[in-house]
């Protein structure tokens, strides 16, 4: 945790924050639907808002930036599983990953190979303050990921994903 000011450092060791901003991100890349970044926060238990941004053409290092109505203000790339997030105020932070997965989808099927396919990757990031180790955070594993994945998750342990079909 990096804080900008001096007087911001003192108050928030000083009251015993114990805060975990918490952040749920889906990278789809469709060639059926268009691709996008869906984002939801937590501060502590507070869950605070989803957003959702379409780029035309996006890679893994195209930047993602999310202004939250609570103040939050969340920058994510590489698909989702590198950012930072900061308050007013002068607290910033680099995101931790915790968790990630990656699947890929066939939308046509040519003669014995897959014509149009289409990835999605998962993640869940915190800042790593306070009482961060206590979430478990958990991937959507098809549950409320609002029905982008088709087919089962591949294993994307060393950050490639994997063809499943």
């Amino acid at each position: 945790m990096k804080f900008t000011t001096p007087l911001l450092a003192a108050a928030m060791l000083a009251s015993s924050v114990q805060a975990c901003i918490r952040v749920h991100v889906i990278a789809a890349y469709n060639p059926t639907v268009g691709d996008g970044m869906r984002v939801q926060i937590w501060d502590n238990d507070d869950f605070y808002e989803v957003q959702r941004q379409s780029k035309t053409g996006p890679n893994a290092e195209t930047h993602w930036q999310f202004a939250f109505g609570n103040g939050h203000f969340v920058e994510l790339w590489d698909n989702g599983r590198t950012g930072f997030v900061s308050l007013p105020g002068g607290y910033r932070a680099n995101l931790n990953l915790r968790q990630k997965q990656c699947e890929m989808n066939c939308y046509l099927f040519g003669e014995n190979y897959c014509k149009l396919s289409g990835l999605t990757y998962e993640s869940a990031l915190d800042d790593g303050f306070g009482n961060c180790g206590s979430y478990g955070h958990q991937l959507c594993n098809y549950a409320d990921c609002g029905g982008w994945h088709q087919k089962g998750w591949s294993n994307g342990d060393d950050g490639q994903c994997r063809p499943n079909y």
